[in-house]
């Protein structure tokens, strides 16, 4: 009875990101999901991913920055900070947007905009 106990609270305690239907997207995952695509921002913002590594951020102020996928998802830098700055970047289940969770929790949800 006591593991059958454990095994329910182990299955209750599993990850929100897995129960709302998103999933870990690393290396080249990561690089697919992002490599020539734009993502809007509920702030109205849009950002752009080349296969180059740049990336730029439009709010009305556009602003140019560095990204790479590595084996624990997402990391960028945006001048004139040189530190590199890493996150969880999981994929809906629907396809349709992406997360990026920072260190501290946080996250921020972009959705595919991608011009037709």
């Amino acid at each position: 009875m006591r593991t059958l106990v454990c095994a329910i609270l182990l299955a209750l305690a599993q990850p929100a990101a897995a129960e709302e239907g998103w999933s870990a997207l690393t290396g080249d995952a990561a690089q697919q999901a992002l490599v020539g695509h734009v993502l809007a921002y509920p702030n109205g913002a849009t950002q752009k991913f080349t296969a180059s590594g740049d990336t730029s951020y439009d709010s009305g102020h556009l602003q140019a920055g560095r990204w790479q996928a590595d084996a624990n998802g997402y990391c960028s830098v945006w001048p004139p900070s040189d530190r590199w700055t890493c996150y969880r970047l999981d994929r809906s289940a629907d396809g349709r947007s992406l997360r990026f969770t920072a260190a501290d929790g946080s996250a921020t949800i972009g959705r595919y905009a991608d011009p037709d």
